[in-house]
């Protein structure tokens, strides 16, 4: 669409109301042709459609990556939010931010296959226990006795 020139007295055309207004119900910045309430409808419209749980995955993700980086000193890894989706459905829980990813094992980095998804309590836990002792075997023995699993050798 072309763009319609703002008039002369301070009125811009809002394209949604079908209408002139004053140029100060226009958002700042970029010259746009909707007012700050359609733009704010639109805006709200676009979160909708992303969606809770993907703004949850993101979340349990960024965690999961600053807990690879700052508590077991990785600094790459291998998981993605839609690994972390697959943690969740595998597990057969609704995506919540009272959860977290963290590696089985600790001495390898992080992804699909070396995660686990455990409670911010148990993860309190995990990460006390990874930060006082650093024995991979015990961490290991606890994840797997958390999610009720045998330990596997």
């Amino acid at each position: 669409m072309a763009p319609i020139p703002d008039s002369p007295c301070g009125l811009r055309f809002c394209r949604d109301c079908n209408e002139f207004k004053p140029i100060g119900e226009f958002p700042k910045g970029k010259r746009r042709y909707q007012c700050r309430k359609h733009v704010e409808e639109r805006c709200k419209q676009w979160r909708r459609r992303a969606g809770v749980s993907k703004n949850v995955l993101a979340k349990v993700w960024h965690a999961a990556y600053m807990d690879a980086r700052a508590v077991f000193q990785r600094k790459v890894t291998k998981l993605s939010q839609a690994d972390v989706a697959k943690l969740f459905a595998e597990d057969g829980i609704e995506p919540a931010v009272s959860f977290r990813a963290l590696p089985v094992d600790p001495s390898a980095v992080i992804s699909a296959d070396n995660a686990i998804l455990v409670s911010m309590d148990e993860r309190r836990r995990l990460v006390r226990e990874w930060a006082t002792n650093e024995d991979a075997e015990r961490y290991r023995e606890m994840v797997l006795q958390l999610q009720g699993r045998d330990l596997v050798r």
